[in-house]
């Protein structure tokens, strides 16, 4: 047990680096109106300003930061019709890409690494637990587990969606694997191959088809760094083989392996459906953007595109990954100004540049830029791009 402590560095814990730990499980939250994705972020602007009132900024993301700003801005005042609940979206994923540096600036970042592993064994029991209900049949009982003191969530809300499947205090097993990766990135720089293999286990028992190309780009990344000696290498060749191994050979894993196989690429909405969108879309706004409050709204605006070879979800809107969706929505300049930032940071850290790759990899399956999964993943890059700097 002391050894584990020491090993995840469970002893090196802060209530602020805690706090922003548990970020992306209380942002699911919500008082009525009130949504904890940008109001936990305005706690931690104060609590950090507090420790440390001196900001250290990111050029890639200031640039970026100023130039949404701008762009919604004109959106709003020069084109008619935009809805009131813009403003809403734009002042949240402002408020979240402001308080990043901010909430950085704060951070000790060995207690933050402490935290995450808390974090990461309070949800790894949560997802255990899913996962010996599904065993037992009781696939009826699986939802969401709710942390205390915060509101209950009603019957419509996600968290009560027969999902079943392992989702632990996640809405959904994708939004644990994005939790996750980056604990399992953590044991894996630090030659912690069984946590790290635990942590990897996790995600396919999620059943998250994100979860199990991040293990796999994670993986494959770190094995073909030049900075592992060959004892490292030989010994995440042999984590690679048992878990492919266990991927595809036992039932535990069936359900994301089914996942993977019964989807069809030309019918995938999150792999056809933005190269779709940008075919149709008119040169124009893939240079100047979008001039509609979302993908949603400007196809609305704009009935001539052809809509044929999109795929709708059941509620009548559109998911299109974030690669696509920044360069429809905020054109060639703002995709440009999104890909900056891995690249200035890939440039900078070596180190840091396997869980770099998967988050490149994942703006071609997931849409969380400018918003609080985004903005977390951020504040735990730039803490460790900021320690690497002071440390090396």
């Amino acid at each position: 047990m002391k050894k584990l402590f020491q090993t995840l560095h469970l002893n090196e814990v802060g209530v602020f680096e805690l706090l922003v730990a548990l970020y992306p499980i209380i942002s699911q939250y919500a008082w009525g109106i009130v949504h904890m994705n940008f109001v936990m972020f305005l706690l931690l602007d104060v609590i950090a300003f507090v420790k440390n009132p001196k900001t250290i900024w990111f050029k890639p993301l200031t640039i970026l930061t100023v130039f949404y700003a701008l762009h919604e801005l004109i959106v709003y005042v020069f084109f008619a019709g935009m809805p009131t609940y813009m403003i809403g979206d734009v002042m949240s994923s402002l408020i979240i890409a402001i308080s990043i540096p901010i909430v950085v600036s704060a951070v000790n970042y060995q207690k933050l690494v402490g935290s995450f592993h808390w974090v990461a064994l309070l949800c790894l029991g949560g997802l255990f637990y899913h996962y010996m209900l599904i065993i037992s049949g009781n696939v009826s009982s699986i939802h969401p587990l709710t942390l205390p003191l915060f509101p209950a969530q009603d019957m419509s809300s996600r968290a009560f969606e027969d999902i079943f499947r392992p989702t632990s205090f996640f809405w959904e097993p994708s939004s644990y694997a994005t939790f996750m990766v980056i604990p399992l990135f953590l044991c894996l720089s630090e030659r912690n191959f069984v946590m790290g293999s635990i942590y990897a286990l996790s995600l396919f028992l999620s059943s998250s088809t994100n979860g199990i190309i991040f293990v796999v780009v994670l993986l494959a990344v770190f094995f073909i760094r030049g900075s592992l000696k060959w004892y490292h290498k030989a010994l995440l060749l042999i984590l690679a083989v048992a878990l492919g191994y266990s991927l595809f050979n036992m039932e535990y894993f069936s359900q994301g392996v089914d996942k993977m196989e019964n989807t069809e690429i030309m019918s995938s909405q999150r792999i056809m459906n933005g190269p779709n969108l940008v075919a149709a879309t008119p040169g124009e706004y893939l240079i100047l953007g979008a001039d509609a409050a979302n993908i949603n709204d400007f196809l609305l605006k704009h009935p001539e595109i052809n809509t044929g070879k999109l795929i709708f979800l059941k509620s009548g809107s559109l998911f299109v990954s974030d690669f696509w969706r920044i360069l429809v929505k905020y054109g060639v300049l703002g995709l440009i100004l999104v890909l900056l930032m891995y690249v200035r940071v890939i440039k900078r850290c070596e180190p840091l540049r396997p869980y770099l790759y998967v988050l490149v990899v994942a703006l071609f399956s997931q849409s969380v830029v400018l918003g609080s999964s985004w903005g977390y993943e951020w504040v735990f890059i730039l803490a460790y791009l900021l320690n690497y700097e002071r440390t090396r």
